[in-house]
């Protein structure tokens, strides 16, 4: 029964995610909080992918400063694929084999 409520909830979660973030034409990986890994992840990125990602931020600040939302016909894009692909895990993977090398 909880299962089924949280797969319920987790749709509806989604679905808002997904408007919000169509508005200001953000995906959702560009709300990561920054942390080394992650830092890492956006080091191994294409120059251009890493430059579209920056200029969202950009024009996402732009548009809540000035209280506007994106217009409708450029939000037809899916904000949760992916960017970073398998940048997260081999980053991740990275800093454990550091560590592991540390502590040796």
């Amino acid at each position: 029964m909880l299962k089924q409520v949280m797969q319920v909830v987790n749709k509806f979660t989604k679905a808002r995610m997904s408007g919000q973030l169509t508005k200001m034409g953000l995906m959702a990986e560009d709300l990561i909080v920054e942390t080394s890994d992650y830092k890492e992840a956006l080091l191994r990125l294409p120059a251009n992918v890493l430059e579209e990602r920056n200029r969202r931020i950009r024009r996402a600040f732009d548009l809540s400063c000035k209280h506007e939302e994106l217009p409708e016909d450029m939000r037809n894009y899916d904000p949760f694929e992916s960017y970073l692909g398998g940048e997260m895990e081999k980053a991740k993977q990275k800093r454990l084999e550091l560590e592991i090398i540390d502590r040796a």
